[in-house]
């Protein structure tokens, strides 16, 4: 356990080390509040998507999703559903349109972007501040990379807060919104590869002479903790247990696609010379999205 510790330190290192890094190095393309804002609206289709999903998926890939798996069982495989099916939805239903809008428009944010639209300053300072409730989501991801830390390194809960948020600060601080969306690619390809690896090394795990004699011992020991773990809808489930609740869950997830940490990156994307760009940009998130998702079913 300590060898692995120990790794798992380096590893850690590593990654802030070079997160700041790549802070620093944005922060000599910044040049004015566009670049920090949105990266001045260049930013290319295949960057995007990766760090879209990454902003995406966020926490809830490595504890809260998870944490349901455990808790409803089968049930919680309507989330596939719900995350690649009602974000792309989303995604397409808002964000072409509000990136061409955009392009003749200069928005620099969600706010910026609707009292520009409506040329209502009330919409704009209005909107700014409902945001500031979004500070319960940042906490939330904080709080969750802080229970990583403490699990995986032994570090201190309040430790692990204190250098997530300097490690965050730092990094943005210094490249803005290249910054973020760098650092969001490489966490979106970490956590696509572990998708995999966690995926492949429970299906090696459970192995029993056959895919289906696998699924078939993962549903016996299911069934075994708690029928209900086995259903395709889980009464103690909140939100799977009926197809209402599902059609909920996609409508909310199509909703979150245009919240505003993820509005930003829609309106940063460049102008391309044809609409393949959107359509490359919602395929490496789809992409993304699906392999990330892979560690939830085990």
């Amino acid at each position: 356990m300590e060898t692995i510790r120990l790794y798992t330190w380096i590893g850690f290192v590593i990654f802030v080390i070079v997160m700041i890094g790549i802070g620093f190095v944005s922060g000599g393309k910044t040049k004015s509040i566009s670049d920090f804002a949105i990266g001045g609206g260049k930013l290319g289709p295949y960057l995007l998507g990766l760090s879209f999903a990454a902003t995406y998926l966020s926490a809830a890939t490595f504890l809260g999703y998870v944490g349901w798996s455990h808790e409803w069982g089968y049930a919680n495989l309507w989330l596939f559903l719900a995350i690649i099916g009602g974000g792309p939805i989303g995604v397409l239903m808002v964000a072409k349109r509000a990136r061409a809008i955009n392009t003749t428009q200069k928005s620099l944010s969600l706010p910026d972007w609707l009292g520009d639209f409506y040329k209502s300053d009330i919409l704009r300072t209005g909107s700014a501040f409902i945001l500031l409730f979004n500070i319960f989501y940042i906490a939330s991801q904080f709080a969750a990379g802080a229970l990583v830390f403490e699990y995986l390194l032994g570090m201190s809960y309040d430790t692990g807060l204190i250098v997530i948020a300097a490690t965050l600060i730092c990094y943005v601080f210094a490249g803005g919104a290249l910054a973020d969306v760098y650092t969001d690619a490489i966490q979106a390809i970490l956590m696509a590869l572990a998708g995999i690896v966690v995926f492949l090394s429970g299906i090696i795990h459970f192995w029993k002479g056959s895919v289906h004699g696998t699924f078939a011992n993962i549903t016996e020991n299911l069934a075994a903790q708690d029928q209900a773990l086995t259903q395709v809808f889980n009464s103690h489930s909140a939100y799977f247990h009926s197809v209402p609740a599902i059609v909920g869950a996609i409508i909310i997830q199509c909703a979150f696609a245009s919240s505003p940490q993820l509005f930003n990156k829609v309106i940063g994307l460049k102008k391309g010379k044809r609409c393949g760009e959107n359509d490359r940009c919602l395929c490496d998130y789809c992409i993304a999205l699906f392999n990330c998702t892979l560690r939830r079913g085990l």
